[in-house]
């Protein structure tokens, strides 16, 4: 076996990966919708659409674990490429603006996240996107974006370690927001607000 990795591009609607664009919408109502967990960044859920529970959706629009819940289209290339690991099923649907990548062989879901939140991903886009007004991502120029696939073994080992690393950095910025509140609450007390 290489253990090299080799440069694929990312294959859209054919074995390797599937893309669904086409907002979030909550199907039911909830009153105090609440950020659902999500791989190293929390989704959050407090702005949303809520729509009928009668409206129709196809199943393929319901956000499922593993999923890469990606920004497809918007006004600032800022937006355009950002991605979000959804780590469990949830009753949440996709609509436009934003898409969906469901990985369906041979790459490890959370790899191909971290990949595509590195900056030569986000460079790429920048590069390849021209709008005037409404930026979109398209299916061409993801399947156009070359990336690194070694042997599924060594993608668990990285996603591993990034996981590993990331839990760290969650714990750090926990630690800063404690902090940062303490102060301010100190800074109260003794200016007395």
């Amino acid at each position: 076996k290489n253990s090299k990795s080799k440069r694929n591009p990312i294959s859209v609607k054919t074995k390797t990966c599937e893309v669904n664009s086409s907002l979030v919408l909550k199907k039911y109502p909830n009153k105090n919708s609440q950020g659902k967990p999500t791989h190293q960044l929390k989704l959050n859920l407090t702005d949303i659409k809520k729509i009928k529970y009668n409206t129709k959706f196809k199943e393929r629009q319901k956000l499922r674990k593993n999923d890469i819940f990606i920004c497809v289209a918007s006004g600032s290339k800022d937006h355009i490429g950002k991605v979000c690991f959804i780590d469990e099923d949830i009753d949440y649907y996709f609509g436009g603006f934003m898409g969906v990548i469901r990985v369906k062989e041979s790459i490890n879901p959370k790899y191909l996240f971290y990949q595509l939140r590195q900056n030569r991903f986000n460079w790429y886009l920048r590069n390849r996107i021209v709008g005037a007004n409404i930026n979109n991502l398209n299916s061409t120029i993801l399947n156009e974006y070359n990336l690194p696939i070694p042997p599924i073994e060594v993608q668990e080992k990285v996603v591993h370690e990034l996981d590993y690393c990331q839990k760290l950095v969650n714990c750090n910025i926990n630690m800063i927001e404690i902090y940062t509140q303490k102060i301010q609450d100190r800074v109260n007390k003794i200016w007395g607000n």
